[in-house]
């Protein structure tokens, strides 16, 4: 699974640091190390158990412990593990290129585009290029023509030429399965602030392009996280980052 080869390139740095801060917000979930690097992972908030296990328990743990629980069963520890493992991915400054997705999505009306987690501020950017969209959700969308539920993408994702697929599949372990739907598409693209940035274990896979975040500054992106901010809040304490891997 992708989430175990994530685990096995970061386990070594995790040995070497210790988790000082968990925040686990309404829409975003972050772990900052005592080197101050910050990861962050989306936040279920729909599929969340409640009461919660871990309140106090998180902080002060070795990175280790937390990044795995991203092999967790259940989703809030999986999140965690998973913004944890963000935290100690450092991609090399060559390998990244700054900007949004939109400036290395190739689409035309010749695609259809399949789209597994409804990115709304995207939708109206692919709608107008491509031949034909699916938006795929758990839950149903509101003024969202392109809607279909999530139990259809065995039955749809073929028939795309094109993915963009939220990173939030990592840590509910949809994303092996996910790929394998989408055997003859041209461009699969891995996308949200909860993208893992590795080169080395995505460039074994179908997904072409990764698009994530760089933390610039952790204590004012930890402030919105802890006030039920979302990617819209983040302003200057992120920067958008691209890998873009293998044209097919």
């Amino acid at each position: 699974m992708i989430v175990d080869e994530l685990i096995s390139q970061v386990k070594d740095a995790a040995k070497k640091r210790l988790a000082v801060d968990v925040r686990i917000g309404l829409k975003y979930t972050g772990v900052v190390l005592d080197d101050g690097s910050c990861g962050l992972a989306a936040t279920p908030t729909h599929e969340l158990p409640y009461p919660s296990k871990y309140p106090g328990n998180l902080r002060n743990q070795g990175a280790g412990e937390l990044v795995d629980l991203a092999r967790s069963t259940e989703i809030l520890p999986s999140t965690v593990g998973v913004a944890a493992i963000n935290a100690l991915l450092k991609p090399e400054n060559t390998e990244t290129v700054p900007g949004d997705i939109t400036k290395h999505l190739r689409i035309s009306k010749k695609d259809t585009v399949g789209m597994v987690g409804a990115f709304m501020p995207l939708i109206p950017w692919v709608r107008n290029r491509a031949g034909k969209l699916f938006v795929f959700e758990r839950y149903p969308l509101q003024g969202v023509k392109e809607y279909q539920p999530d139990w259809t993408e065995p039955l749809l994702l073929p028939q795309c030429s094109v993915a963009i697929i939220s990173a939030t599949s990592i840590a509910n372990k949809t994303i092996d399965s996910l790929l394998t739907y989408l055997r003859g598409a041209h461009m699969v693209a891995l996308v949200g602030a909860t993208t893992p940035l590795s080169l080395s274990v995505f460039k074994r896979t179908r997904i072409n392009i990764l698009s994530g975040i760089k933390v610039m500054d952790s204590c004012k992106l930890l402030e919105v996280v802890s006030q039920g901010g979302g990617a819209r809040d983040f302003a200057d304490s992120v920067a958008k980052v691209n890998i873009v891997l293998d044209q097919r």
